[in-house]
């Protein structure tokens, strides 16, 4: 979501100008700046972006005009709140992204594996415990690069699918 208050237009008729959006959206809240997207030649895309002060103005114009054909046309206006804005195909601008991996986690109510080396990272909200491996230099020679299956099920019986 945008971090601002911001309600995207969409399926606008292409004669629908800011000052028809604006006057359609301003009965929703205080308007700090409405836009209809053009392309390179000036015309309109069909679409427009719509600030508001407060996001509880957003939400009920997202509520009252999704769906409508207030400004005449014959599609239904889709208005929801505003994705926020991408640079190409990379990340979302503002939000920096998170990434979580978590592998061999085993049934509940199994043994912990918590003090079986590794080392303790953090705490997870709900209390689990997040383990790192141990280094690399820590395992034996016979350890390193050593495929183990998962105790209650044979390696022969879980690469053979039974």
């Amino acid at each position: 979501m945008c971090p601002e208050p911001k309600v995207f237009v969409g399926q606008l008729p292409f004669e629908a100008t800011s000052q028809d959006v604006q006057s359609l959206f301003a009965q929703h809240g205080t308007i700090r700046s409405c836009q209809v997207i053009t392309g390179p030649d000036g015309r309109s895309k069909g679409c427009a972006m719509v600030l508001y002060s407060l996001w509880a103005e957003a939400e009920q114009a997202v509520e009252s005009e999704n769906g409508s054909t207030r400004l005449g046309g014959s599609k239904p206006m889709v208005v929801k709140l505003a994705d926020p804005p991408r640079r190409g195909d990379g990340p979302i601008v503002g939000i920096a992204p998170k990434k979580l991996f978590v592998g061999q986690v085993r049934a509940q109510g199994a043994r912990s594996g918590a003090g079986q080396g590794g080392e303790v990272d953090s705490l997870a909200p709900s209390g689990a415990r997040v383990q790192r491996p141990p280094p690399r230099h820590a395992l034996g020679r016979s350890q390193r690069g050593a495929v183990s299956s998962a105790p209650d099920l044979p390696c022969s019986a879980a690469c053979s699918g039974g």
